[in-house]
């Protein structure tokens, strides 16, 4: 919750953070929605699979990124996190019967839009 909270404040405080798209608290409350509630589904059709604090993250980054930029990080993550997945089984560390957490493959795929987002405003 402090992390969803500390978005909503930088949504208030820095209107045109982090892209001119997505500004201020409706923006914030969107991607809010949005990525909490895409994820919140996705659990909800698998109870087994992502967790209450997969659903929290998603949240976070779509309060922190708005709603275009933050489904942008989960696209990503799901992405980074199949292939993470797919190279655990392929390596043996894990099993086709083991858990692999998602949240630190969410965080990965906020960081890579971050660094994406910051290229493309050096380029312009």
């Amino acid at each position: 919750y402090p992390l969803a909270l500390t978005g909503l404040v930088r949504a208030v405080l820095e209107p045109g953070y982090p892209s001119p798209f997505s500004t201020g608290l409706g923006a914030a409350l969107m991607g809010m929605a949005m990525c909490g509630g895409l994820v919140l589904g996705l659990a909800a059709a698998y109870p087994g699979g992502l967790g209450l604090g997969d659903v929290k993250l998603a949240s976070a980054l779509g309060a922190w990124f708005g709603p275009f930029m933050g489904i942008q990080c989960l696209l990503a993550g799901f992405i980074v996190g199949g292939v993470g997945a797919g190279l655990l089984l392929l390596l043996g560390r894990k099993s086709a019967k083991d858990r692999i957490a998602l949240g630190p493959f969410l965080a990965l795929g906020a960081c890579i839009q971050l660094v994406l987002t910051a290229q493309d405003i050096v380029l312009q």
